[in-house]
């Protein structure tokens, strides 16, 4: 009966101190600790699957300072856990009504060890080198499903900004020279065809008047390439993408897939920003051919490179004909029906795509916008 008293501990002397441990934080190694004056000290130690807590005496606390230290960590201090190699007692909680009081020789694996004990063998939690392979392996796998992903859409987003920015400036440059020039069909003036002579006499003026707004709006004179195209413009070389990528352009096949189109692509006016913008007054009609972003890729027809046209003083796309057959692609040529599609191999295939991104709709996607449905 005299060690069952000794057994019994009454309340705790005011140096004591609390330290509480949060199990599921200490597998991870980030316990959570909390001490307060006036309380035993209590430690939770992983037993028989179960958590159990315990209370020990100060002594214990005093032999391992580096425990109940205020910058407790893990990593400084190895955790304590229950063995039977004891040194120092451990102290049995207040019972409650109708508690048997422990064994004081209890297994080490079991509900009531009786000791806890300080040990330099310490099994650390850590991952294997096949969980972290594995793990790598997931996120590479990620990686490459999502960044093309995110990538195509920044660039995307790009081009898109780029081309509002273009097709503004195209517009701008327009509406100041017909007014400028005080000319009401400024259209139709400069597409005056002479038969007699097989020439448009006003379309020198008309150009002139065109290049001196497009100077004016980007505040700086044209940068001059090498070979200089009409008017100090720049002679380019690059090769071109068709619209789905199955055709390419070069400047020596330019003329039979693009006709008249070619020269203000190849003989073009670079701006301050990098951009390429040319007119071409040919067929009756006032043609605008613009790169978006200059020798940037992806140098491709209905992506970075766009045919505009002017009607009822409106800048336009080139309208495809979406009812157009096979076999009149067959007995037509690369512009036959102004392509802009998915599927067609004709090499002019994306000069009608300007039509559908000033509408900002998609080819054959009601869903998507023009640009979020690039090929």
């Amino acid at each position: 009966m005299e060690k069952d008293k000794k057994q019994q501990i009454g309340p705790p002397p005011e140096s004591a101190y609390t330290i509480e441990i949060d199990a599921a934080k200490l597998l991870d190694g980030r316990p959570e600790v909390k001490r307060s004056r006036g309380q035993a000290i209590f430690v939770y130690s992983y037993l028989g699957k179960t958590w159990t807590k315990f209370i020990i005496d100060n002594s214990f606390a005093s032999m391992h300072p580096c425990i109940f230290a205020s910058n407790f960590s893990l990593t400084s201090c190895p955790p304590v856990f229950c063995s039977s190699d004891l040194t120092h007692p451990f102290t049995s909680p207040p019972l409650k009504g109708g508690e048997k009081e422990p064994s004081p020789h209890p297994s080490p694996t079991g509900e009531g060890a009786a000791h806890v004990a300080y040990s330099h063998n310490i099994r650390r939690v850590a991952f294997t080198l096949a969980e972290v392979l594995i793990t790598l392996g997931i996120i590479g796998v990620v990686a490459a499903m999502t960044i093309p992903s995110i990538v195509a859409k920044f660039q995307h987003k790009a081009l898109e900004s780029q081309f509002k920015k273009t097709a503004s400036i195209i517009s701008q440059v327009y509406l100041k020279t017909k007014s400028d020039t005080g000319i009401d069909d400024f259209i139709s003036y400069c597409t005056t065809y002479s038969s007699d002579s097989g020439v448009y006499p006003y379309s020198e003026e008309c150009y002139q008047a065109l290049y001196k707004n497009l100077v004016t709006f980007n505040a700086k004179q044209f940068y001059n390439g090498n070979s200089p195209g009409r008017f100090g413009g720049t002679e380019r070389t690059t090769a071109f993408k068709t619209y789905n990528n199955k055709q390419s352009i070069t400047k020596s096949n330019s003329s039979g897939a693009l006709k008249v189109l070619a020269t203000p692509l190849y003989s073009t006016v670079a701006l301050p920003d990098g951009s390429f913008i040319d007119f071409l007054i040919n067929e009756r009609f006032l043609y605008i051919v613009a790169d978006v972003n200059g020798e940037k890729k992806p140098n491709k027809l209905g992506h970075d490179v766009f045919f505009f046209m002017i009607r009822n003083d409106k800048l336009t796309g080139m309208v495809p004909d979406e009812d157009i057959t096979d076999e009149e692609i067959e007995n037509g040529d690369d512009r036959t029906g102004n392509p802009c599609n998915m599927t067609s191999n004709q090499k002019a295939n994306g000069v009608g795509c300007a039509h559908y991104a000033l509408m900002n709709k998609c080819p054959y996607d009601d869903t998507k916008t023009y640009f979020e449905c690039l090929p």
